[in-house]
């Protein structure tokens, strides 16, 4: 019997012909007709939500990305209507696609039947265009309403930091606002940088309203927000990309709110982020060193890149510590620590390598783990029927016969189990890792070859300059 996850989705403009319950009702039964097992942990809902673009459907990205597990977790996916799965046909394209070459899955709506031949790709083509075409004649009307609603000076989008919405008007939260006095001062008059600031409120255990650290890129955009003088801004970015629109395109109407900072204050900070800008240097493309990819910090799990000092000197330094959210500083000469990677291979190489840091392959799961997750999965199958018999969705008869299915899967599974660990667990091939770290040391190969060379035995490297810790985990090589 094949196995089936469920994806519904209604937002809030639609009936409630589409509510949950009822599509998940028609779902369940379609399921049960056809011979389809559902786990209860497949179903993906995302209620209030459009289907235009997929990244902002959490529950539909989850399901991709359940659908990527090996082993495959369910065989087709149900949906009530093409529309639930996608209003846009690029996004329909790309993650039929996905789906079907790369994980064997096919997306089945049951009120749209379709056979498998060349008048059904016509037909299910037309049913994404009407949808699209549906989808954005709403997106043009919402908009108009929206801007018209920015024109009455009604907040819409996140509440900033300092702020609360009360009958849709932005009041001063004075939980916060006291912060975002503080940080304009220390930008404007105190002449610290946003590194500094951040730094600061972090060390001070100032967090935001989602009690999440401070970083640069949160700093900047508090700092460039006219709502702090008491203006609404709407039309700032273009979608869910990081990207401003033209400046001719937002929407900026003063005195809508109560200010927490002088718009003088403000334009000061305005001019401040302009200088600082023009005098920052260029930035160029990053260069690819050997153990680019690699590097890990022991004290947050961040990754660690280069940075050229002085168009001379190579440092490694941890991302986050750049930003501001990890607190331990954690900078290395590429010099010091290319030695340092390849003694400390050296002395792993003496010492007999790798001890339980050793995985089999390059997505670190052994056979063994994947098929005591496939067990797991299959004993969970129990509980899953026996809820299935208890909700009176299967009959005594089905739920005998699917338990009759699970028990011969389970057995399959524990008698390759049985069969792995009585083989012999493989040995790490210790001449060719001592071919490697000869080519490593090798002045005639190229960075790039350096790196892929590396990344066939080395899954990550955590490095602590302030304890002095280095420590490879390798893969399996033969």
């Amino acid at each position: 019997m094949e196995r089936a996850a469920l994806y519904i989705r209604v937002s809030t403009e639609e009936q409630t012909e589409y509510s949950p319950d009822a599509q998940k009702k028609q779902l369940i039964e379609f399921a049960k007709k056809n011979n389809y097992i559902i786990d209860y942990n497949h179903i993906f809902i995302d209620e209030g939500i459009s289907g235009r673009k997929a990244e902002k459907r959490p529950a539909f990205m989850r399901m991709i990305g359940t659908a990527k597990i090996k082993p495959k977790q369910f065989d087709v996916i149900l949906v009530h209507r093409f529309d639930r799965f996608s209003r846009n046909r690029e996004d329909s394209v790309v993650y039929k696609s996905l789906l079907r070459k790369e994980c064997g899955i096919k997306v089945i709506s049951i009120t749209e039947q379709l056979e498998d031949d060349k008048f059904s790709i016509i037909l299910e083509a037309m049913l994404e265009a009407m949808a699209e075409y549906y989808s954005l004649n709403l997106a043009d009307e919402v908009k108009k309403g929206m801007f018209e609603k920015a024109n009455r000076g009604e907040h819409s989008g996140t509440v900033p930091l300092g702020y609360k919405l009360i009958n849709k008007k932005l009041e001063v939260d004075f939980n916060y606002c006291k912060i975002i006095e503080n940080i304009f001062s220390l930008f404007v008059d105190k002449g610290y940088s946003i590194l500094d600031i951040s730094r600061y409120l972090n060390n001070n255990n100032i967090r935001t309203k989602n009690n999440s650290l401070f970083t640069t890129r949160t700093l900047r955009y508090l700092l460039q927000n006219p709502c702090y003088y008491g203006a609404h801004r709407y039309n700032y970015r273009v979608g869910t990309k990081n990207i401003p629109n033209s400046k001719n395109d937002w929407i900026i109407i003063d005195n809508t709110h109560e200010p927490i900072i002088s718009k003088e204050l403000w334009q000061k900070a305005q001019d401040k982020l302009y200088t600082t800008k023009l005098l920052s240097p260029n930035k160029k493309q990053a260069q690819k060193y050997w153990l680019s990819g690699l590097l890990r910090c022991k004290h947050c799990g961040g990754s660690m890149s280069s940075n050229i000092i002085k168009g001379k000197y190579v440092t490694y330094f941890c991302n986050n510590r750049k930003n501001g959210s990890c607190k331990t500083p954690n900078n290395i000469s590429l010099r010091k620590l290319e030695k340092l990677v390849i003694e400390t291979m050296e002395n792993d190489l003496k010492r007999g390598i790798v001890d339980a840091e050793r995985i089999s392959d390059k997505n670190g799961i052994s056979e063994l783990e994947i098929l005591e997750i496939e067990l797991k999965n299959v004993q969970r199958k129990y509980k899953l029927a026996n809820k299935a018999f208890l909700a009176e969705i299967d009959t005594l008869e089905e739920y005998k016969e699917k338990k009759e299915g699970i028990r011969k899967e389970e057995n399959i599974i524990i008698d390759k189990i049985k069969e792995l660990n009585q083989t012999t667990t493989p040995d790490f091939d210790m001449l060719e890792f001592q071919k490697n770290i000869e080519m490593l040391k090798s002045n005639k190969i190229t960075q790039l070859d350096k790196n892929k060379i590396i990344k066939e035995f080395v899954s990550r490297i955590v490095i602590s300059s302030q304890e002095k810790y280095i420590k490879l985990h390798y893969y399996y090589m033969g």
